[in-house]
């Protein structure tokens, strides 16, 4: 379960965003397939309730999160199953088990 693997902040925030083909724009983020930043990699700004519609259903292996936005991940598509909540700049992932996503930007 991914609540075993990590330590969990939980917060609950609201937003509306769109998607961008590029790994620069601001407030967003890039998830990759392979540890340490590598392999494939798609740049969201915005939540998506089925990964698998972008090819990336259980491949998220480690992601690149900009300041001030809040990352829920969730195992099963359409937000369900086991959650992880973050906001860390970086991070790699033990299980690419991840099928959904929310994505927050903090209001200034």
């Amino acid at each position: 379960m991914i609540k075993n693997l990590f330590n969990l902040s939980v917060f609950a925030l609201i937003g509306s965003f769109f998607i961008l083909d590029t790994a620069s724009a601001n407030n967003c983020l890039t998830l990759y397939e392979k540890d340490n930043f590598e392999g494939k990699h798609i740049t969201i700004c915005q939540s998506i309730p089925d990964l698998s519609k972008l090819k990336f259903n259980d491949k998220v292996r480690s992601m690149k999160n900009p300041d001030r936005v809040w990352v829920t991940l969730y195992e099963h598509k359409n937000y369900k199953g086991s959650k992880y909540f973050t906001k860390a700049a970086s991070e790699n992932f033990l299980d690419p088990i991840f099928s959904s996503i929310e994505y927050y930007t903090e209001e200034v």
